[in-house]
């Protein structure tokens, strides 16, 4: 009877084991609307990006990212809490992305459920349209800059000085977002230097709302 009750309880565990295993050899990457990161596999940034490194964000934090071997569990939240991290939110695939004091980087980073962090690299803050829109120097696109809640946008006003940029507070903590109609010929350049600041969470194209279905339209009007 023992041993029945024994290959039962390996019975039970192995398929927690194998996914184990299949995680830890399942090569770690982020699914972002950019396209997949791989940390470690460079894949280059776009012709259009001429942004610089700048760490700090305005109010002197650091914006990264930490890909852990699964999702994480209360223990581990607190963890991350303990050492001065904020878990702001996730990215798939074990992805989560964090406000972290400069100081407790380290700290973060020598967890042991932390299998990698860091920034991820600028230029995947713009989607596939407004990247391939960047490379075109024609015409006109209107864009709105997402900034994280609890960071101002002075640094965005600036690079867009002498361009009408209307910055409104919005969502949870009043964060900002900046809406402002970028000239095509120095789009490429205006988005490397606002995906470049770490405050920025992504710059995306601005479309126009329109009601479709006439029920609808009739209801609004």
């Amino acid at each position: 009877m023992r041993k029945i009750l024994v290959w039962i309880c390996v019975l039970c565990w192995m398929p927690a084991i194998v996914v184990a295993a299949q995680q830890r050899s399942a090569p770690r990457e982020l699914r972002l609307a950019a396209g997949t990161f791989r940390p470690g596999v460079s894949t280059g940034a776009p012709d259009w990006f001429r942004g610089s490194v700048i760490e700090r964000s305005v109010r002197g934090q650091r914006y990264l990212v930490a890909i852990v071997d699964g999702a994480l569990d209360t223990g581990q939240r607190s963890q991350l809490e303990a050492v001065g991290a904020e878990l702001l939110d996730y990215v798939p695939v074990n992805g989560y992305r964090l406000r972290v004091d400069p100081r407790s980087v380290e700290a973060v980073r020598s967890l042991p459920f932390v299998a990698w962090l860091d920034p991820l690299p600028p230029h995947l803050k713009v989607g596939p349209r407004l990247s391939s829109r960047a490379g075109r120097p024609d015409g006109f696109e209107t864009v709105r800059v997402v900034l994280s809640e609890d960071e101002p946008p002075d640094r965005v006003i600036g690079v867009l000085a002498g361009l009408a940029a209307d910055a409104v507070p919005s969502g949870r903590h009043g964060a900002w977002r900046v809406q402002v109609t970028l000239p095509g010929a120095r789009l490429a350049n205006l988005l490397s230097r606002l995906v470049s600041l770490p405050e920025v969470e992504a710059v995306e194209p601005v479309r126009p709302v329109q009601l479709f279905n006439q029920d609808a339209v009739w209801v609004h009007q």
